[in-house]
């Protein structure tokens, strides 16, 4: 609306200025009339037209020559002529004035047209001139400032910057690289960079960068290279390459830094790591880790060591399935009470290698919480003890064999002490007896005679108990033992039992033929087999099985009586019975004197300690093994002869 009402406003503009025009010109022509005599109306008429559509154009020019018309006829003619317009020779002049002048106007109009066209064109190609000029201005204004500030950039780094041909030949450095090679820009633009890298090192430089192209513009590497001072530096290069259109290489542009302190504190921490890796190999100790958020498992070298597995999954799981079924609890609960901040992680274990050998192994860890408190990773160590671990146990069986042969000594010696004490008691007793019976009994079946029949039996029955805790004490010289077969022996043995056991009781013999001979007394080999077959039968009751069993046999275990380890080949004599067996309470005191479980009257408790004093004096050892509710296997251990060990 606003823009309507101002074009409105400049066309009654050149409306009025061409009817002041049109009216001044016919005033003037109406003046000076009587002195140049009749002017034709066609003067004003077009002196108006003409300047009206100079101004105005067709519309105000034909309004002006309206007006001069009828301005015309209105100062140069009486009213009463008015009508001659009309006439013959006014009226068709007239029309054709209007006519001319309206072709007049409108050619006019075409010509100003025509004029502000070209002056508006000239106006915009000026403008669109100026602009380029400016737009051309301003883009050498912001190359120029984009060089100054990519120059600063270049000058400023700390980077040594260059540029080289193809050929090596430098084209341009940076302030830095000069400053780092001790070197002018003279010195160094259009001289090749080889002179400044560790000659062992420009065929490698030299490969790489044959590798440029415009599939790989970039190529990164790490060379040394002789500074102004004369030093050796490793640098790291980041060249790229330049290519023109075709993708022919015009030159390169690399970047380098100094990594010397890096590769200083590379090396260090390899050679610190290859220390830690010494310690921990030397120490039998690996390095885990295990990120409790993913469940990822990390082990060292070593733990694949340790462990016995080439190839690990990497997962708690696979972790917990090298476990030994009877341990796994224990250290799953370690790792809980760890986790939730209740103790430290530190658990002995037993793991299972892949040939089913046992190791027992030694864990520690630190907890990685995050700010709230939570378990993120536990990080330790794992070390094998297998080899304390039996230690310990060594040192265990030595210091309960120490103690066992201490309280056997003790009791040997308190036992042969009152054996010989009480050997002399019954001496007498049983001499004076005899002497009784023989000099001051009238009857000899009288009462008197059978007094003293009884009291020589129970001190006969005295001296065979005597005799039995001599034979356990061993008190006495040591004797050179014979050479024994102990198969015949055995047989023997077996055939003089069936007298003395139930009629439920069945004795089964596996004798093999061809055991070595051992070195025993035979009539001490005699008691022992004895005294175990007859415990076996007290422990069967009315009915059950003896197995009696004779063999070579290899052994690795711990001794039941000494609790030495027992370790090479032996001949074994076993006695095995089906009764209840023997409870754990009473299996470590079997071979104390004087214990027995058996009723008052029923036992000494001397069996099973005087074929303790014969084993072990024949070099031998005792093995006893007794499932629960399963009976007893007495297992005797003798070394075969030298001469037949030799074979």
């Amino acid at each position: 609306m606003k823009q309507k009402g101002t074009l409105w406003r400049w066309r009654a503009r050149r409306y009025i200025q061409a009817a002041w025009v049109t009216l001044g010109l016919a005033a003037v022509l109406g003046l000076v009339e009587p002195f140049f005599g009749d002017i034709p109306p066609v003067s004003p008429f077009l002196l108006g037209v003409m300047f009206a559509a100079w101004q105005g154009g067709f519309r105000v020019g034909l309004f002006a020559t309206l007006l001069s018309v009828l301005a015309h006829w209105l100062f140069f003619h009486p009213p009463g002529r008015f009508p001659a317009i009309l006439d013959a020779y006014e009226g068709p002049r007239i029309l054709m004035l209007l006519v001319m002048g309206g072709a007049l106007s409108r050619a006019i109009a075409h010509l100003r047209m025509a004029e502000r066209r070209a002056l508006a064109l000239s106006l915009r190609q000026a403008r669109r001139l100026e602009r380029e000029l400016a737009e051309r201005g301003r883009v050498a204004e912001a190359l120029s400032q984009s060089e100054e500030r990519y120059r600063a950039v270049v000058e400023d780094q700390t980077e040594v910057i260059a540029r080289f041909t193809p050929d090596g030949t430098l084209t341009f450095v940076n302030e830095v690289y000069c400053r780092f090679f001790g070197k002018s820009y003279g010195e160094l633009v259009g001289h090749k960079w080889h002179p400044r890298a560790v000659a062992e090192d420009v065929p490698l430089i030299e490969a790489k960068l044959a590798t440029l192209s415009t599939a790989q513009p970039v190529v990164s590497l790490e060379n040394r290279v002789y500074s102004g001072a004369g030093r050796i530096h490793w640098m790291q290069f980041i060249n790229r390459g330049l290519f023109d259109a075709e993708g022919g290489l015009l030159g390169v542009q690399c970047v380098g830094r100094d990594i010397t302190g890096l590769k200083q504190a590379e090396a260090e921490l390899r050679e610190s790591q290859e220390r830690l890796t010494l310690a921990l190999e030397a120490a039998e100790m690996g390095v885990w880790s295990w990120d409790v958020l993913t469940d990822a498992v990390y082990w060292s070298p070593e733990c694949f060591r340790i462990y016995g597995y080439p190839e690990f999954d990497g997962t708690a799981a696979a972790f917990g399935r090298l476990l030994h079924p009877d341990d796994a609890g224990a250290v799953w609960r370690a790792v809980e009470r760890a986790l939730a901040g209740i103790d430290g992680y530190a658990v002995e274990f037993r793991a299972i290698r892949p040939d089913g050998r046992v190791v027992w192994l030694s864990k520690r860890a630190q907890i990685g919480r995050d700010p709230e408190g939570r378990p993120l990773r536990m990080v330790g160590t794992v070390q094998d003890i297998t080899r304390r671990k039996e230690a310990e146990a060594e040192r265990e069986s030595l210091q309960r064999q120490l103690q066992q042969a201490q309280h056997m000594e003790a009791i040997g010696r308190l036992t042969g002490g009152i054996a010989h004490d009480f050997n002399n008691i019954l001496a007498s007793i049983l001499g004076y007896t005899g002497l009784a019976l023989d000099r001051h009994v009238p009857d000899p079946h009288g009462k008197l005679a059978d007094y003293l029949r009884q009291i020589k039996t129970a001190g006969e029955r005295a001296r065979d108990l005597v005799a039995k805790m001599l034979a356990y004490s061993r008190d006495g010289e040591a004797r050179a033992l014979p050479p024994l077969a102990p198969g015949p022996l055995v047989a023997e043995v077996i055939g003089m039992l069936e007298s003395v056991m139930p009629p439920g009781v069945e004795v089964h013999a596996d004798l093999d033929p061809t055991v070595p001979d051992i070195l025993i007394e035979p009539v001490d080999f005699h008691q022992v087999l004895t005294n175990l077959a007859l415990n076996a039968r007290d422990a069967i009751g009315k009915a059950g099985r003896i197995d009696i069993v004779l063999r070579r046999a290899w052994v690795d275990a711990g001794c039941a009586a000494c609790h030495r380890r027992v370790r090479g080949g032996f001949v074994e004599l076993s006695v095995a019975d089906s009764g209840a067996g023997i409870p754990d309470e009473v299996l470590s005191r079997i071979f104390e004197p004087f214990f027995t479980t058996k009723p008052l009257g029923k036992g000494t408790g001397m069996g099973l300690p005087v074929v303790l004093g014969i084993v072990h004096h024949a070099g031998g050892h005792i093995l006893v093994e007794s499932p629960p509710d399963a009976g007893a296997v007495f297992r005797l251990l003798f070394p075969p002869t030298p001469r037949e060990a030799a074979a």
